[in-house]
């Protein structure tokens, strides 16, 4: 039997369907005819839900009933419909109803029907709905026209999986609003480019509306745009995503690289919001190459996959970059400074660790004192006074008979001297045959079982070191005299001892470097390990108050 129903009739079926008694029987009755829940009006180009119950004769909804039916319309035959053509059952989850969420767009503007048939029982009910014009801003801009668009997913695409990442591009630091199916599901703002992104879960109906808005101050739309896209499960195939190098400094050069179906029309990355479009290298081989983000962070790359049917394969955290603060170039200094005097002439030898780039001559200042350099002399470039091993050599001639003290300055191109690089001062006394060299670095130290050994960097010049115990009130007595850079200590017996050394260097048999190193609390009698403590030359200045001579 066939019934139709007037728009106030469906007004009233909709009323019975929400309060209605749901009737209980152990068999399931008789159907009698459907009741069908859907808004009295919509437009064109609108999706909207739908509720199907069987009832009986009586109204009543009829429990158990498990039967399938098939949505027409006869007067919009390229309408979206359920299933389109196939059959949908009734389920016990469902109450023994139909419940399907923006499962019905029309195309045509008017009074269209939707009817619903169930064959066996020859059941059927018709509902007819008005359907007004779609507005004009369905598409494009709408209000001023601020311009705003939809990157992905694309338009009348297949989406494989229902997260669907959402991208596109208006005027930059906007508000953003995502409307999918009739329904807000998001409001973000766009970067600096303009660029905003969300991704949205549980996308699970087949047929999908998303409108995009840009709004001003005000909260008031300026711009729409909008995107129709399906969900199916099926869709290229993306194996694996990797990113090259995984870990690097902020602004960095990386590789991204996908392994997929081939032939694929468009496979993209994204990476902090921004889209990165890949290529194929080789079948089934896609890769980009592009710089990391500008901060340290981590973050998760995301991939895209469409194919020539229009099928798109989404992929979210395939993989993930890590960008690393970018460590501090260690900074630079003199090392193994050797100053000798012959005759009238004081020569210079030494050495720059990290030489910056700047680094283009020396500057020479020196004096009666470290406090009154009163006299300076300027070096070559840098490449005409290198020697082997990168040791600089330069030297001063013609300067009278006395003590000099001399500090040695890193120079840039343009005169001015750069920041931090100044070597410590050093003495030589012209017209008396001598030397003056650089002090010992730091010093490491190893105990063992049986013994402890100290290990120093040579110096350049240095022809032997020389040992000294530091007693307790901070007098120096020499050990030895050592001509390589390390030194055994054999552990005593009796109880745990622990004493403190200094070292100087030789650059002759009697002058010795200006500051010594040290190493404090070295055990020299049994027992565990020692907790070292190593002091810089400079440190020793204020630590001993007695200076050896």
């Amino acid at each position: 039997m066939k019934k139709f129903l007037s728009l106030f009739s469906l007004v009233a079926i909709s009323f019975v369907g929400i309060f209605g008694t749901t009737v209980s029987a152990d068999t399931p009755a008789k159907i009698d005819h459907f009741a069908i829940i859907a808004p009295p009006t919509t437009k064109v180009g609108q999706a909207i839900d739908i509720k199907v119950e069987a009832r009986d004769k009586d109204d009543k909804i009829i429990p158990g009933y498990n039967g399938s039916v098939y949505f027409q319309s006869t007067t919009d035959f390229g309408a979206t419909l359920p299933a389109q053509g196939k059959s949908v059952q009734f389920k016990e989850s469902d109450q023994w109803s139909i419940t399907l969420s923006k499962a019905i767009i029309f195309k045509r503007a008017g009074s269209q029907t939707l009817t619903v048939t169930e064959t066996i029982e020859d059941a059927e009910w018709t509902v007819t709905i008005k359907v007004d014009p779609a507005d004009d801003s369905g598409t494009g801009t709408t209000g001023s026209g601020e311009a705003i668009s939809i990157i992905t997913p694309d338009d009348n695409s297949t989406q494989s999986s229902d997260t669907i990442t959402v991208s596109g591009k208006t005027k930059k630091n906007s508000k953003v609003t995502l409307n999918l199916n009739w329904k807000d599901v998001a409001t973000l703002v766009s970067d600096d480019s303009g660029v905003y992104t969300k991704t949205l879960t549980d996308v699970n109906q087949d047929t999908n509306i998303l409108v995009a808005s840009v709004l001003d101050g005000n909260n008031t739309v300026i711009g729409t745009t909008q995107a129709k896209f399906n969900v199916a499960n099926s869709g290229p195939k993306v194996i694996s995503t990797t990113v090259n190098p995984g870990s690097t400094d902020a602004s960095g050069p990386i590789t991204i690289a996908t392994e997929a179906d081939p032939g694929l029309t468009d496979v993209s990355f994204t990476l902090d919001g921004t889209l990165i479009k890949a290529t194929e290298q080789s079948p089934g081989k896609y890769s980009a190459s592009t710089v990391a983000p500008a901060k340290a962070g981590s973050y998760p790359i995301s991939v895209s996959a469409k194919d020539s049917l229009g099928k798109i394969t989404n992929q979210d955290k395939a993989t993930t970059l890590t960008v690393v603060e970018q460590a501090a170039a260690p900074d630079a200094a003199f090392q193994n400074v050797k100053v000798t005097t012959d005759g009238t002439k004081v020569l210079f030898a030494f050495s720059v660790t990290n030489p910056p780039t700047e680094l283009s001559k020396f500057k020479i200042a020196y004096g009666d004192s470290p406090d009154s350099l009163t006299s300076e002399a300027m070096t070559y470039e840098t490449g005409k006074i290198q020697g082997t091993g990168g040791v600089y050599n330069w030297y001063i001639d013609k300067l009278p008979a006395k003590n000099y003290t001399f500090k040695i300055f890193g120079v840039k191109a343009d005169g001015s001297l750069i920041d931090g690089l100044t070597s410590e001062a050093l003495s030589a006394t012209v017209g008396t045959p001598g030397c003056s060299i650089g002090n010992v670095g730091k010093i490491s130290v190893l105990t063992s079982k049986d013994t402890s050994t100290l290990s120093w960097g040579s110096v350049t010049g240095a022809l032997s070191y020389n040992l000294y115990k530091v007693t307790p009130a901070g007098d120096y007595e020499l050990v030895q005299n050592i001509k390589d850079t390390k030194y055994t200590l054999f552990l005593s017996s009796g109880s745990v001892a622990y004493d403190n050394f200094a070292l100087k260097a030789l650059c002759d048999d009697k002058t010795e470097s200006a500051d010594p190193a040290l190493a404090s609390k070295v055990q020299t009698g049994p027992g565990a390990l020692a907790v070292l403590v190593i002091l810089s030359a400079l440190w020793s200045l204020f630590f001993f108050r007695r200076k050896f001579i």
